[in-house]
C-alpha cells in the first residue's frame, strides 16, 4: 500500500484533528435484512463514508460487503401499525442495497426520526415486521416492501425474490433526544435498563444479571459514547459517523454469513434425507450418480463455509480499528456465528463419511458383479465347447458306414433318429440350464442383505 493511501480521510471541519462525535438531534434506525437473491457481483457502487478506514475497507472487499445502491425518499408522512402516525417525527427514509462477496443481496432500511423514547420500541417492531406505509411527496402511498423491491430491481432485475429471516437492527440514539447526555460536560450515561429494553424491543421490568446483551468495552470506553449489542438489535450513541457506517457493514456481513450458513445446513439436511430414505431404492447407476452429486455439493459447502462464513468472523485482519473490531467481534459472539459454523462443519464431515462409506459399498457391489460376469463368460465358453461335442457326435454318427445309419433316409428323420438327437440336444439343454442356474443363484444381488 502506498503512503498516500493510508492518510486519514478527516471531515473538512477546521480546527478538528478527527471526525466529530455524532450529536444529531434525531434518532437513526437501520434495519439490515438478507434476501434470497444471489447474483453476479455488481460493478456499481454507492460507497458509505468510512473516514480514515476507507482504504482498508477497499482492501477487504474480498471478504466484506459493499453498498451498491442508495436512494433517499422525500416523505410527507408515515403510518406504522404499532408506532401509529409518524408525520411530524419522520425526517428521512433511505433504502440501501448491499451485496456480499458471495453474491448475496441485502438491503438496509434507514429511518431518521424524532419519536420519543417510549415509542422507540414500537418503531423497532414496525421496522422488524416492515409494517409501515409512507406517503411520498408525489402523493403515492407505498409499503416498505414496495419501496425496497423498486430499488432492488434497479440493480438486480429479478422476477421474484423473498426476504430471508436473517436481519439485524441498529439504533443510533440521539444523545440529547434520548436523555442519555448531560448538559454540563456532554457525558453520556449508560442506562442499562433503558438500553436493554431497546435491544429486547420490549418495556418490561428485568432482573439484573439475566441477560445476553453485551456492552463492548472499546465502544463504551469513552465518556461520550455508549453501545449495547444483542443478537437482533444493537444500540449505539455518541459515536462518529464513520464508526456507525462501519457497524452497518459489519451487520450486513454477519447477516449475509448467517444466511449462507442456514442455506448450507438446509442442503445438508436434504442430502441426509436422500441418503437415508431414497438411496436404497435406486439402481446402481442412479446410486452412483446420486453419490457423485452429493460429493460435489459437499465440496462446494466446504468452500462456501470457509469463504463466506468463517472469513467474516474476524474483521481485524482487514480493518485496524479497536472500536470497529470490538463491535464486530461482539456481534459475531452474540449470534454464535462460529459455534453454528462448527455445528454445520461437523454435519458436513459426517455426511462426507457416510457418502464415502456408501460409495465403498457401491464399489464392492460393482466388483462382485464384475467377478460374476467374468465367471459367467467363462462358463459360456465352456458351454460352447460342450455344444461342439454333441454336434461333432451327430456329424460323426451320420458319417460312418454302419447298419444303424440308413443311407436312404434323411438325417432329419426324427422318428428313426430320435434317440440320437435327444442325447445330443439333451446335453446342450443341460449345459444351458447349468449356466442359467449359475447366473441366477450366484448373482451378487442374492447375497446382498436387504
Amino acid at each position: 500500500m502506498r503512503r498516500e493511501q493510508v492518510e486519514p480521510a478527516f471531515l473538512d471541519v477546521p480546527g478538528l484533528p478527527h471526525d466529530p462525535w455524532s450529536r444529531r438531534a434525531y434518532h437513526r434506525l437501520t434495519t439490515v435484512r438478507s434476501t434470497s437473491i444471489v447474483a453476479p457481483i455488481s460493478q456499481t457502487e454507492a460507497p458509505l463514508y468510512l473516514g480514515r478506514l476507507t482504504p482498508y475497507y477497499a482492501n477487504g472487499a474480498v471478504a466484506l460487503p459493499k453498498r451498491v445502491h442508495a436512494n433517499v425518499f422525500d416523505t410527507i408522512s408515515g403510518q406504522g401499525k404499532r408506532s401509529q402516525e409518524l408525520q411530524p417525527e419522520l425526517r428521512k427514509l433511505c433504502v440501501n442495497v448491499f451485496q456480499a462477496p458471495s453474491g448475496r443481496v441485502l438491503y438496509a432500511l434507514t429511518f431518521d426520526t424524532t419519536v420519543l423514547n417510549e415509542r422507540l420500541v414500537a418503531l423497532l417492531e414496525d421496522c422488524y415486521y416492515e409494517s409501515i406505509k409512507v406517503t411520498l411527496h408525489g402523493g403515492q402511498v407505498r409499503t416498505i416492501g414496495e419501496l425496497v423491491d423498486e430499488e432492488i430491481q434497479k440493480v438486480f432485475p429479478v422476477s421474484e425474490w423473498n426476504t430471508e429471516p436473517d436481519l439485524h437492527q441498529i439504533l443510533f440514539l440521539s444523545p440529547v433526544l434520548s436523555g442519555l447526555a448531560t448538559a454540563e460536560d456532554q457525558r453520556i450515561n449508560i442506562r442499562e435498563d433503558f438500553l436493554r429494553s431497546l435491544v429486547y424491543r420490549v418495556h418490561v421490568p428485568q432482573r439484573e444479571g439475566f441477560t445476553a446483551v453485551q456492552f463492548p468495552p472499546e465502544l463504551n470506553r469513552g465518556l461520550t459514547a455508549v453501545a449495547a449489542v444483542g443478537s437482533f438489535v444493537s444500540v449505539l450513541c455518541g459515536h462518529q459517523d464513520y464508526v456507525e457506517n462501519c457497524a452497518i457493514l459489519s451487520a450486513a456481513a454477519i447477516v449475509s454469513a448467517t444466511t449462507e450458513l442456514r442455506s448450507i445446513q438446509e442442503s445438508i439436511l436434504d442430502s441426509f434425507a436422500v441418503v437415508r430414505d431414497k438411496l436404497g431404492t435406486l439402481s446402481r447407476p442412479q446410486r452412483s450418480q446420486m453419490l457423485g452429486s452429493i460429493s460435489g455439493q459437499l465440496a462446494r459447502h466446504e468452500m462456501n463455509l470457509s469463504q463466506h462464513v468463517e472469513s467474516v468472523a474476524d474483521i481485524g485482519i482487514w480493518i485496524p480499528s479497536l472500536r470497529v473490531e470490538d463491535y464486530h467481534r461482539t456481534l459475531v459472539s452474540s449470534v454464535r456465528l462460529m459455534d453454528r459454523s462448527q455445528i454445520v462443519g461437523n454435519s458436513i464431515h459426517r455426511l462426507t463419511s457416510i457418502t464415502s462409506a456408501r460409495t465403498q459399498v457401491l464399489l464392492a457391489e460393482e466388483q462382485q458383479l464384475q467377478d460374476h460376469r467374468r465367471r459367467s463368460w467363462a462358463l459360456v465358453v465352456g458351454l460352447l465347447t460342450t455344444v461342439a461335442i454333441p454336434a461333432s457326435f451327430i456329424l460323426a454318427f451320420f458319417g460312418i458306414s454302419a447298419p444303424e445309419v440308413d443311407q436312404n433316409r434323411s438325417i432329419f428323420d426324427l422318428h428313426r433318429y430320435a434317440g440320437v438327437y435327444l442325447f445330443a440336444f439333451g446335453m446342450v439343454g443341460l449345459s444351458v440350464l447349468v449356466v442359467a442356474l449359475f447366473w441366477v443363484l450366484g448373482h451378487p444381488s442374492r447375497r446382498r442383505k436387504p
